[in-house]
């Protein structure tokens, strides 16, 4: 099985494919082998892709360029529940303990979430290629949403309180993922709650300041920065007190 991943990891990286000469073209044989690797793959447990070194690497290699390179293949190719189950996995491996699959999983996830921020908030006269598709997967399904708030809060969880939660591929999909969700004063609530009530000010006070990035949330370089700044900072205050 790793070798097929690892053959259509190759075929979708090639930079002189033409991907919309496959979209003309009547003979559609790399969609199907594409579709038929993936509702393969997610019939493997993922306790089982974790628990093989070899299958692990190839099978998140694959989803890191499904989502980061090739995230329109993904969103048309693949069914709702085929992707709910990848992007279960993709929460599974963000705490695995090599860090090349957690860095990968957070990628991937930032390449969901980023595509879907563009897709809700630019502007568009006429949707951008998989918008609608993705739409209809977010509300075929509860499960997908939910997912999705699952791994926000995995997210924070990991930069707030866990070793090697300052490294920036987990905080960068974090404003990807609150860019288009309505979980902030709750998540604001949740952690200022769980401290003491003496230092609830200065939590406040950093937490507005992160508040603020997403409220007015675009993804450029700078603000991506700005808000992994603000987040390690709420981080080590949390961390001291």
């Amino acid at each position: 099985m790793h070798i097929s991943l690892n053959l259509v990891s190759g075929v979708l990286l090639v930079k002189y494919i033409n991907f919309k000469l496959f979209d003309q073209a009547t003979n559609d044989a790399l969609a199907e082998t594409i579709r038929t690797i993936l509702e393969i793959a997610v019939l493997i447990p993922i306790q089982n892709i974790l628990a093989c070194k070899k299958l692990k690497k190839k099978y998140f290699h694959l989803m890191w360029v499904l989502f980061t390179k090739r995230i329109l293949v993904l969103i048309l190719l693949c069914k709702t529940e085929t992707l709910i189950t990848i992007v279960d996995s993709l929460k599974a491996g963000l705490s695995d303990v090599d860090a090349d699959i957690s860095s990968k999983c957070a990628n991937a996830i930032d390449g969901l979430a980023t595509f879907n921020f563009n897709a809700i908030t630019i502007a568009h006269t006429i949707p951008p290629p998989g918008a609608v598709e993705l739409h209809r997967h977010f509300i075929s399904s509860q499960e997908l949403p939910e997912l999705v708030d699952e791994i926000l809060k995995t997210l924070f969880e990991i930069v707030l309180f866990e070793d090697g939660g300052n490294d920036w591929k987990f905080s960068h999909p974090i404003l990807s993922l609150l860019g288009t969700s309505n979980m902030i004063m709750d998540m604001k609530s949740h952690f200022l709650h769980s401290q003491p009530t003496d230092c609830s000010n200065r939590l406040t006070m950093d937490f507005n300041y992160i508040e603020n990035i997403v409220n007015n949330c675009n993804l450029d370089g700078m603000t991506q920065d700005n808000f992994c700044e603000l987040l390690f900072q709420f981080r080590h205050t949390i961390l001291v007190i």
